[in-house]
């Protein structure tokens, strides 16, 4: 795996770890939140936060339903 491949997994393993902890501070089971984001299967959220990634439209519909915001910032 190159440097890139590794950056961008490191990326996707901190976005699903906090997917998880927003969704546990919420309260919300993966069932529940798949439910209300209007996802079928719960694995997906559970790829997610897993870091295996997902679909953009789902990230930004769970951060919808979490309440909470996106931030990405570029450094050198």
């Amino acid at each position: 795996m190159n440097t890139k491949e590794l950056n961008i997994k490191g990326v996707k393993l901190m976005l699903g770890a906090e997917m998880r902890r927003v969704r546990e501070e919420k309260g919300l089971s993966v069932e529940e939140a798949a439910a209300a984001a209007g996802i079928e299967r719960s694995n997906v959220i559970c790829n997610l936060e897993a870091g295996r990634g997902s679909k953009i439209y789902f990230i930004f519909k769970l951060l919808e339903i979490y309440q909470k915001r996106l931030s990405v910032r570029l450094v050198d």
